[in-house]
C-alpha cells in the first residue's frame, strides 16, 4: 500500500485543484459585454463571434447573446478542437468527418480536399535542418483508404525555416506552396532572404519531384527591394489555380529619431496561374497607396482601403475580372474577413469597438452593430477600454 501513497495522493491533489478553480470561477462575477445591433438584420450576426480578452478576467469570447470567459468553461471544453480551432470552421468539421486522419495534423494551410481526395503535407514545424521531410498523407474519400511517406526537401541546407502556405493537386502530383527564409549569419531573418516556393510531390513515386522559386526577394540598383508576400486564401483547403501575391517595392530610411524603418514606396497586386505561369495584375490596387486589406476567396479577391469616415470596399471577380465598389461606415479596419458572400468588418476607435457586415452580391452593409455593456459612467468606459478584440469568424 504504501508504494501507492504518493499516486492517492497526487489524484487527490488534481482533483481538489481542479475543484477549487472551478467554484472560484463559479463565484467570481465576470463583466458581461454583448453584441447589440445598430441597423439592419439581427440574424445576420448571430452566428458571429469576437475572440478576445480583458484586462483582468483575461481571455474572452464575445457574441450577440453575451460573453463567455475562459475560466468558465470546462476544463474539456478548453482543449476541446472545436475551441482550439474555432477561428478556422473548416478544420473542425474536418476533424469531425475524418477524426483518425486528422489525428496530429494541425496546419490548415497544409490541407487540400476535392470530392476525391482529402490531402495533407507538413514541413516539421518551420524549423529547418538535416533531418526536415515533408510529411505527405491522403486519404480516398470513397473507400477510406490512407497512405502516408516521407519525401525529401530539396537543397534544405540553403534554409533556416519554411512554412506551407498552400497545398494542390493534379492527378497524381501534389504541389506544396511555402515561404522559405534562407541562412544568414547568426540564424536570424533579415530583409532579402525569402523565397516563395512551389515544390511538387509525386505520389507514385513517393518523393519530391521538383522544386521550384516562383519568387525571391532582391535589391534593385537604386538600392531599393522589392519583397513578396502570398495572401491566404479562404476557405483553406479547396481547390484553386490562382495564388494572390503581393510585390511591395520599398526603401530604407531613418526617422526622426534615427532608427532604421521600412518605407514602401509601391505596392501591387497579382494573381498567379500556378499551372501556366501566367502572371495578371490586379487592376482595383493604386500602387502608391500600400495600406489596404486583403481578403482572397477561389473566385474573388476583396479589398479593403480606409477612406476618412468609411471604409471603400473593392470587389474583385477573378473570372469576370470585373470590378465593384461600395462604401460601408467603419471609422477603423481592425480586422475582416470573407464567409460565403458576406463580409465581416471591425474597427475599434477610441473606446468604440463597431462590427459592420456586408453583403457582397448586393454591395452593400446589411448589419451594423457594436459591443456595449451593462454599467454606466466611469466604469463603463474603463470595462470597454480594457477590452481588446483581436479576431472574429462564424460558427457553423
Amino acid at each position: 500500500m504504501k508504494r501507492y501513497w504518493f499516486s492517492i495522493l497526487l489524484v487527490i491533489f488534481i482533483i481538489a485543484s481542479i475543484g477549487t478553480y472551478y467554484v472560484a470561477a463559479a463565484t467570481r462575477s465576470y463583466p458581461d459585454f454583448k453584441l447589440l445591433t445598430v441597423s439592419g438584420d439581427d440574424n445576420e450576426a448571430k452566428s458571429l463571434v469576437l475572440e478576445g480578452t480583458t484586462k483582468g478576467y483575461g481571455p474572452l469570447v464575445v457574441s450577440s447573446k453575451g460573453s463567455t470567459y475562459h475560466q468558465e468553461e470546462s476544463y474539456f471544453e478548453q482543449f476541446s478542437i472545436a475551441k482550439r480551432y474555432s477561428y478556422n470552421q473548416e478544420m473542425v468539421q474536418l476533424f469531425k468527418e475524418h477524426h483518425g486522419f486528422m489525428r496530429a495534423k494541425r496546419s490548415s494551410n497544409s490541407f487540400y480536399q476535392d470530392e476525391k481526395t482529402l490531402a495533407y503535407v507538413s514541413f516539421n514545424s518551420g524549423y529547418v535542418d538535416r533531418n526536415s521531410k515533408f510529411n505527405v498523407s491522403t486519404l480516398d474519400l470513397k473507400t477510406n483508404d490512407e497512405r502516408s511517406f516521407v519525401a525529401a526537401v530539396p537543397n534544405h541546407e540553403q534554409y533556416n525555416w519554411a512554412y506551407v502556405m498552400d497545398v494542390q493537386q493534379e492527378g497524381q502530383k501534389l504541389y506544396v506552396f511555402t515561404i522559405n527564409y534562407r541562412k544568414t549569419k547568426g540564424n536570424e531573418q533579415s530583409f532579402g532572404d525569402q523565397e516563395i516556393h512551389k515544390y511538387t510531390v509525386d505520389l507514385t513515386a513517393k518523393s519530391t519531384a521538383k522544386d521550384e522559386i516562383l519568387f525571391a526577394d532582391k535589391k534593385l540598383d537604386n538600392g531599393q527591394f522589392v519583397r513578396y508576400t502570398l495572401e491566404n486564401s479562404t476557405p483553406y483547403n479547396v481547390p484553386n489555380d490562382l495564388l494572390v501575391f503581393r510585390q511591395q517595392t520599398e526603401k530604407h530610411v531613418k526617422d526622426k529619431d534615427g532608427n532604421d524603418v521600412t518605407q514602401s514606396t509601391k505596392s501591387e497586386l497579382f494573381t498567379l496561374n500556378w499551372k501556366t505561369g501566367e502572371t495578371t495584375a490586379v487592376p482595383a490596387i493604386v500602387p502608391s497607396i500600400s495600406d489596404y486589406w486583403v481578403n482572397a476567396t477561389a473566385d474573388s479577391i476583396i479589398l479593403i482601403f480606409k477612406k476618412e469616415k468609411s471604409a471603400l470596399v473593392k470587389h474583385y471577380d477573378l473570372k469576370t475580372r470585373e470590378i465593384k465598389e461600395f462604401e460601408i461606415p467603419a471609422q477603423t479596419v481592425s480586422s475582416s474577413m470573407i464567409n460565403g458572400d458576406r463580409l465581416y468588418l471591425m474597427s475599434k476607435e477610441a473606446n468604440a469597438i463597431d462590427v459592420v457586415i456586408a453583403d457582397l452580391k448586393q454591395s452593400k452593409a446589411v448589419y451594423t452593430g457594436k459591443i456595449d455593456i451593462n454599467e454606466q459612467g466611469e466604469k463603463r468606459t474603463a470595462l470597454l477600454k480594457d477590452l481588446n478584440i483581436y479576431s472574429l469568424y462564424v460558427t457553423k
